[in-house]
């Protein structure tokens, strides 16, 4: 493999298929491996790392969802390939001699289609869903030009691989957008939960959104020395009316969030340098009761006597 530079790549510099693939030198860390580092363990890493065993991840719907509503709004090189429910009927009956007209994906027909889409690199979407994405981008877009990030996609780089080394360690990170103006870093989230900042703060931080921002800042400050940009999370609910906010991290939670990165990194150079990728330990592990458990308990208690 041709060796990599250190440094910024563009969408077109770094097509999001080699980005995935991980053309560092040797291999690297993602945010996804520092996720699966804190939360799971280096088995599960290097069951789906891309240079070790390359594990096939599963492609959702709502995953589909975002990644083409994202390309709306951001741009980058996903390839959609809309497909239309009526060139795959069921076989023909007598009571239905033109085959009845598929309820989303559901006979094999259209699911191959949809599958090979995928196989070849696509993003298959049905045809009159692509009108709920577009207006998933629009309302997006009128949100941010509201909010008080306004002008953020004015002048900004999308789909920006950033590659950085640390001593013999490797990192990679994409980022959805960069813009030098007001120096923010944008990652776009869509949800078919809630948008609502107090409902989806807990879900971003149990699904690791905090580590990612304080990985990809922390490449982004190797890179460049600038310590003075914001962070930004937008996320979008995946049904109307395409609900948005605005998520940042707090001082307490970017510490927290760094400390994370910085163990997933001891993590990933001890299993590098001794070949082992060990998953849970042997050891029997005893659950205890949360503080709000023993609350409840207690009160259960004293009710229970006062009857």
């Amino acid at each position: 493999m041709e060796s990599l530079a250190a440094g910024f790549y563009s969408s077109v510099q770094m097509p999001m298929a080699q980005y995935l693939s991980d053309p560092c030198d040797t291999a690297s860390m993602s945010s996804g491996t520092v996720n699966d580092l804190i939360t799971k363990s280096p088995a599960h890493v290097y069951a789906r790392h891309p240079r070790f065993g390359a594990a096939a991840q599963d492609q959702s719907e709502t995953m589909d969802i975002g990644t083409i509503a994202h390309q709306l709004l951001l741009g980058g090189d996903t390839r959609i390939c809309e497909i239309r429910r009526e060139d795959y009927r069921s076989k023909p009956t007598k009571d239905n001699p033109d085959g009845a007209i598929p309820v989303g994906w559901t006979n094999n027909a259209i699911r191959e289609a949809r599958d090979i889409a995928r196989d070849r690199g696509l993003i298959p979407v049905l045809f009159e869903d692509m009108f709920a994405v577009r207006a998933m981008a629009d309302a997006a877009r009128e949100f941010l030009a509201q909010s008080e990030i306004a002008g953020v996609l004015d002048g900004a780089e999308t789909e920006v691989t950033q590659i950085w080394q640390e001593g013999d360690t490797w990192f990679r990170a994409r980022h959805d957008l960069v813009n030098h103006g007001p120096k923010i870093r944008l990652s776009y989230k869509t949800t078919k939960l809630s948008a609502n900042p107090s409902v989806f703060i807990r879900s971003a931080i149990s699904m690791g959104y905090h580590r990612a921002l304080a990985f990809y800042r922390r490449g982004f400050e190797v890179l460049t020395d600038q310590r003075d940009w914001r962070d930004v999370i937008l996320v979008q609910e995946q049904s109307a009316p395409y609900a948005c906010s605005l998520i940042g991290l707090d001082p307490a939670m970017w510490a927290i969030a760094d400390q994370d990165v910085e163990r997933a990194i001891g993590i990933w150079r001890q299993c590098m340098a001794s070949g082992k990728w060990p998953a849970y330990s042997g050891l029997i592990h005893y659950a205890s009761p949360t503080p709000w458990m023993l609350a409840e308990a207690e009160a259960q208690m004293l009710e229970d006597g006062d009857e």
